[in-house]
C-alpha cells in the first residue's frame, strides 16, 4: 500500500504542476533523486518526456544533475549504467 501511494504522489505533482517550470524541475530532480529500484528506467524515461529539453539548462540540471550528484546509490551502481549515461548525456550537450 505504502508503495502505491509513494508512486502516486509524484504523478499527481506533475499534473499539478507541468505549467510551473521550477515546480517541474523538482519533480524531475524528485525522480532522479529517488532510492527506488526503477529510478535509472524512470530517469531514461523521463528524458523522452514533452517538459524534458536537453537545451534546457534547468531541466538538464533538475534530472540529469540530480541523477548524477545526488544519488548515489544509482549513479554510482556497479554496473556502470549511471556513468555510461552521464557520458552519452555529456556528449549530446556537446554536439
Amino acid at each position: 500500500m505504502v508503495r502505491i501511494r509513494q508512486r502516486a504522489v509524484p504523478g499527481v505533482f506533475n499534473q499539478q504542476w507541468q505549467a510551473g517550470s521550477a515546480g517541474i524541475d523538482k519533480w524531475f530532480a524528485l525522480q532522479a533523486s529517488s532510492h527506488n529500484p526503477d529510478t535509472f528506467a524512470t530517469v531514461q524515461a523521463l528524458m523522452q518526456h514533452p517538459a524534458f529539453d536537453l537545451k534546457n539548462p534547468n531541466r538538464v540540471r533538475a534530472l540529469i544533475g540530480a541523477f548524477s550528484q545526488a544519488n548515489p546509490l544509482h549513479f554510482h551502481a556497479a554496473n556502470g549504467q549511471g556513468y555510461r549515461f552521464l557520458a552519452d548525456q555529456i556528449i549530446a550537450l556537446n554536439t
